[in-house]
């Protein structure tokens, strides 16, 4: 049976379902609500950005599921609703918030694919300036570049393969740099430098 959904401004809020249940010989059509996706959705994310921030300043292997509960609405029952143990959730947490900053994204490149070269350099930022400006703007931490090493070095202990993904995803980045940079593949700009002068400024930063 088809299910009518009822939206406000295009997300859907909640849907209706009707099923029958046999009452005095009649068959009643009876009407339920699910629970709104999107306030799920919802909450999920508030999870996942409460344990993220914890996590990018602190050890996660020292902090306890009652450091996860403090400061927030949610319980503990509500963490592991979404995520099994402590371990998925802090792969959930790097799936969702770490990689879709540091992984340059097609609307993106497209966007840099019509710039100009001033415009370019004066928008473009690595991967590692990404999460920086994430933390920074979205989680209020100061010392960014601290946190950004802090979230890295964790996810090379816990995260499966981490370290080939990272690298997966800065090779990428490098080659669609080099094809914007040097359309000709003269390789008059090294575009490598633009990733190591800014890990080496983040590094000293950090210190």
């Amino acid at each position: 049976m088809m299910i009518p959904r009822i939206s406000v401004r295009g997300h859907c809020v909640f849907s209706l379902g009707l099923f029958h249940m046999p009452h005095n010989g009649t068959h009643d059509p009876v009407l339920f609500m699910r629970k709104p996706r999107v306030q799920t959705e919802l909450n999920k994310l508030e999870i996942l950005r409460h344990c993220y921030r914890l996590m990018a300043t602190g050890t996660w292997d020292a902090i306890s599921v009652a450091d996860l509960e403090a400061g927030m609405s949610k319980t503990r029952g509500a963490i592991f609703y979404f995520n099994k143990n402590k371990t998925e959730l802090f792969i959930n947490m790097i799936d969702e918030l770490f990689m879709p900053l540091f992984r340059l994204d097609e609307k993106d490149k497209e966007r840099f694919r019509n710039y100009n070269a001033e415009l370019f350099f004066l928008t473009y930022k690595t991967p590692f300036e990404r999460v920086a400006d994430d933390l920074r703007i979205n989680y209020k931490i100061e010392k960014t570049s601290r946190t950004v090493f802090n979230i890295i070095s964790q996810a090379q202990k816990i995260y499966p393969d981490f370290s080939e993904i990272i690298r997966t995803e800065l090779e990428n980045e490098l080659l669609f740099l080099n094809q914007i940079i040097n359309p000709c593949g003269n390789g008059i700009v090294d575009v490598s430098q633009l990733f190591n002068k800014t890990i080496g400024y983040m590094y000293m930063e950090s210190l």
